[in-house]
């Protein structure tokens, strides 16, 4: 039997384990001193989902060609977090000339800022979903005096009339939002991920 953990054969040798279990136990409390975990798992190249797991847990060593489990920490989470927000830094000042990109020869620009703004928020969701699994580390951080996933959320109704103005080709409220709302918002953002 192999064993891999993100892509990586490990030198692992069998002791007293009997079960699939008793394995995906081990790397689990090996992953748990690194503030990490068990993110996916494949057996004998199944992926393995939450509704096979006990099934999986009780299989027999001797009925396991491999075993290969993708793990996460909140190390990653947090490195993520900052490579992410250097991007927004660089989006910010976009932000701030998105009404002068508006209004002048520049709007060419706008589509492009926008695309970025998408793509950065939409990196920025599926790192802060990430961090609900680790709640020991993740649940102390306050940005504007509200949880990650809260300050996230907050964004919704902003994203709504931004949205919208954009479909309507409102230069004004793009602008105002973009420099006023968002700009601010991700400045805060910026500046708790550092402390991280």
């Amino acid at each position: 039997m192999k064993i891999y953990v993100n892509d990586m054969e490990l030198d692992f040798s069998l002791e007293n384990e009997k079960t699939c279990g008793d394995i995906l136990n081990q790397l689990e409390i090996e992953f748990e001193k690194n503030n990490g975990t068990i993110f996916s798992i494949k057996i004998n190249d199944n992926d393995i989902n939450a509704e096979k797991i006990d099934e999986i847990y009780l299989k027999p060593i001797e009925e396991i060609d491999s075993i290969k489990v993708i793990s996460i920490f909140a190390q990653d989470i947090i490195d993520s977090l900052k490579s992410l927000s250097t991007e927004i830094e660089e989006l910010n000042s976009d932000l701030e000339q998105l009404p002068v990109f508006l209004q002048g020869n520049s709007q060419s620009k706008v589509p492009v800022i926008l695309t970025k703004f998408a793509d950065i928020f939409d990196n920025l969701c599926h790192i802060i979903s990430l961090s609900a699994i680790f709640p020991n580390i993740f649940d102390k951080v306050q940005i504007e005096n509200m949880s990650i996933s809260d300050f996230i959320k907050d964004f919704g109704p902003l994203l709504e009339d931004f949205e919208n103005a954009i479909k309507e080709n409102d230069t004004v409220t793009i602008g105002d939002i973009a420099e006023y709302e968002i700009k601010p918002r991700f400045e805060s953002l910026v500046s708790t991920v550092k402390d991280l």
